[in-house]
């Protein structure tokens, strides 16, 4: 005889062929329905999301200038200095290929303000009546600012005039261009990155 416990009842069935059929039919029956809920093997899509390309990094934005202080030994006065690198090397003839680096300087040494235009080699043509370049902010209308050679007679520097004029235009400005002769190299136009200046002497 074989004894079948469905639901805390006994049901007693006679042991042959169909009552094995039907044992077979309840096991599979309960196997089915009987186990433990399903659950899903995928991940919540929230929870693998990448993050936002607009959520904060934590970098700090790259600096255009550079800035400086020294102390005149004989005065004790502070001395002031903010500098800016072209964005691109200039590229002259020989004896002064192999790149050159063009840098405008504002300095404070004497009470005022002076702005240089720097290269690394090379000559400008300033004459003893000084040089004339071009100089435009942002999309503004290119300007002539005059210019004069240092007193050494060095060839790698412009001392701009109208520095203040020049100065305040440079903290309202984004982008630099600058154009001015360079002996047997024609004239030359230096861009600089000129944004966020912090200049208050």
């Amino acid at each position: 005889m074989l004894k079948i416990y469905i639901m805390k009842k006994i049901f007693t069935f006679p042991f042959n062929k169909a009552a094995y059929m039907v044992l077979i039919v309840l096991t599979v029956a309960f196997a089915s329905c009987g186990g433990p809920a399903g659950t899903s093997s995928q991940t919540d899509s929230t929870a693998t999301k990448n993050p936002s390309p607009n959520s904060p990094t934590g970098g700090q934005p790259k600096e255009n200038w550079q800035y400086s202080q020294d102390s005149d030994k004989m005065t004790s006065k502070i001395q002031y200095f903010a500098s800016v690198d072209a964005t691109e090397q200039l590229q002259l003839k020989a004896p002064y290929d192999g790149g050159v680096t063009a840098s405008v300087l504002i300095r404070n040494t004497t009470g005022e303000n002076e702005v240089l235009l720097q290269i690394s080699k090379g000559q400008f043509l300033a004459s003893l009546d000084g040089e004339n370049i071009q100089v435009r902010f942002d999309t503004a209308k290119a300007e002539t600012y005059s210019c004069s050679g240092p007193s050494d007679y060095s060839s790698t520097v412009l001392f701009l005039h109208s520095s203040q004029k020049f100065i305040a235009n440079l903290k309202k400005a984004k982008k630099l261009l600058i154009g001015a002769e360079m002996y047997d190299n024609g004239v030359q136009q230096m861009e600089f990155n000129v944004e966020g200046l912090k200049w208050n002497h």
